[in-house]
């Protein structure tokens, strides 16, 4: 299953994510601290620096591990665990609305806007889930949030961006 060995091989981001969130409710947009030399890498620099360490909060909230130690869930264990995932939520929700402002969207097209909402849509019921507490209902949610994002990856990455290791083109 693509998505569990995903967050065992992630599972290290774990801590570098949580020192990224204490920023996350800012008032204003986030923006990229230099401004690329053009609109790909202004994305790539966004997508790098603020959504994929705000998703990986969440899909390293709930995992299912089987190792050499055995077979075990990881979920939150007090309510500071449980608050830093649910902002982590609300955060991707803001960052999927920068992603709709014509800095982002411009020259996109439609199906950009829609990625960026259903990514919006996803996170609003991964905070939902995470509010109820149900790690089953937050794996399924992690397993669509991360089929939105492939799915947008395959239509604005190059090929050889999106492509996995010792996976044939």
């Amino acid at each position: 299953m693509r998505r569990s060995a995903i967050t065992i091989a992630m599972a290290g981001t774990i801590a570098a994510a949580a020192l990224l969130l204490p920023g996350c409710k800012q008032a204003d947009q986030p923006k990229p601290e230099a401004k690329p030399e053009n609109d790909k890498e202004l994305v790539h620099h966004f997508m790098e620096d603020q959504v994929q360490p705000t998703a990986m909060v969440f899909w390293n909230s709930v995992q299912f591990i089987s190792d050499e130690k055995g077979f075990r869930q990881v979920k939150p264990q007090n309510d500071a665990e449980w608050k830093r995932v649910e902002d982590a939520m609300l955060h991707l929700q803001d960052l999927s609305a920068t992603l709709q402002t014509p800095e982002y969207s411009a020259g996109r097209g439609e199906e950009w806007n829609g990625f960026a909402q259903a990514v919006s849509d996803v996170a609003k019921q991964a905070e939902a889930a995470t509010k109820s507490r149900d790690t089953k209902r937050m794996f399924e949610v992690g397993g669509t949030l991360d089929n939105v994002c492939e799915s947008c990856h395959k239509a604005y990455l190059p090929k050889s961006e999106t492509q996995r290791p010792g996976e044939k083109s």
